[in-house]
């Protein structure tokens, strides 16, 4: 319950802190599937965790990062709605991919931990911001510490 209430607070925090001004929204498209519910969560929780150690690895492109959200996308739509430990973890690893591979499909730099061999330069005037994703839209953002 305790990191219910500060997670809260803190997003509630860096709402008031963020002003249009400051954002820059990328929006990555990303193909919608309609939700059927009536996958296998085992394998589906199999079928991520194997397509983001092939696609968003290490090494990424945008095809293979394009390719990645793409399928997510499809496998949260057949995920049941879970009511077990196995489909909410099945679920999980689904968004928590989905989310990874949004981001670094909108970061076309390579920084740190994240390389993408089609581009491998930082960008420091474009992206040295933390990336902030809400559904579609992949924004870098400023957060001054002063």
């Amino acid at each position: 319950s305790e990191g219910l209430v500060f997670g809260a607070r803190a997003a509630l925090a860096m709402a008031e802190e963020s002003t249009p001004a400051k954002l820059a929204d990328i929006l990555v498209q990303t193909p919608t599937a309609a939700p059927s519910g009536n996958g296998n969560a085992e394998s589906l929780r199999q079928e991520s965790r194997q397509l983001m150690e092939s696609n968003v690895g290490i090494v990424r492109d945008g095809e293979r990062l394009q390719r990645a959200v793409g399928r997510l996308v499809e496998i949260l739509a057949a995920l049941p709605e879970p009511n077990n430990r196995e489909q909410a973890e099945a679920r999980n690893i689904a968004e928590s991919g989905l989310i990874i591979a949004r981001s670094a499909l909108a970061r076309t730099e390579s920084r740190g931990g994240h390389f993408r061999s089609d581009y491998p330069a930082k960008d420091d005037a474009q992206f040295r911001k933390h990336s902030i994703l809400q559904g579609e839209r992949v924004r870098f953002e400023h957060i001054d510490r002063g």
